[in-house]
């Protein structure tokens, strides 16, 4: 358990508006979820077309500010992958859960700011790819693992360092629970799909 009940809270609050969103799809890999099929969070419909979010997120900060980020962090990491045989499921579980969370929605007033702490992203939802491979490696690194950012030409990507290799952690490449395997069901780095390009098509 974390050490607050405002660090539980948190953890609840997350999993539970994960909860909320689309489940995977099965087949092919989707094109990602229209913003209209998924529920968004209340602060994600306030902001939206009011130019409020600036307030919301001050807000936030004063909620959150006495919260140990790298605690709360560690708990989602626990919790995801408790039940997880291999780091690759582990892996799986961590990036199925943001992508559950996000939103991407280019209507919604809190995409156009640059904030990256992982309970406001936790609270609105509203991410694009910086922001959601920001929380996956701040995940990742709350959990002891090596993590890093990964820029592709305006594109940025997480990546995981684990079974000694790092591994492509991406979760707004596509959507629905799904991540780019090697043959073996591994996943591969950046640097690997760069050299099998065809695992993308």
């Amino acid at each position: 358990m974390i050490g607050t009940a405002a660090q539980n809270k948190i953890c609840d609050l997350s999993f539970n508006k994960s909860s909320e969103r689309v489940a995977p799809t099965k087949g092919a890999i989707p094109n990602r979820v229209p913003v209209r099929a998924v529920p968004r969070p209340r602060n994600a419909r306030m902001a939206n077309g009011q130019g409020n979010a600036n307030t919301v997120l001050q807000g936030l900060i004063e909620k959150y500010k006495d919260v140990n980020r790298q605690k709360v962090l560690e708990e989602v990491f626990r919790r995801l992958t408790a039940n997880a045989k291999n780091e690759t499921k582990k892996q799986k579980a961590v990036l199925y859960f943001v992508q559950k969370l996000s939103i991407y929605g280019f209507n919604s007033s809190f995409i156009g700011i640059p904030f990256f702490d992982p309970l406001h992203l936790f609270e609105v939802g509203a991410m694009y790819c910086q922001k959601t491979s920001r929380l996956i490696a701040g995940i990742y690194s709350a959990a002891g693992y090596e993590s890093r950012l990964v820029d592709m030409y305006g594109h940025v990507l997480a990546e995981a360092k684990y079974d000694r290799g790092w591994h492509d952690a991406d979760a707004d490449m596509v959507g629905g629970g799904q991540i780019v395997t090697m043959p073996d069901g591994s996943i591969p780095s950046m640097a690997e799909l760069a050299i099998h390009f065809q695992l993308l098509i």
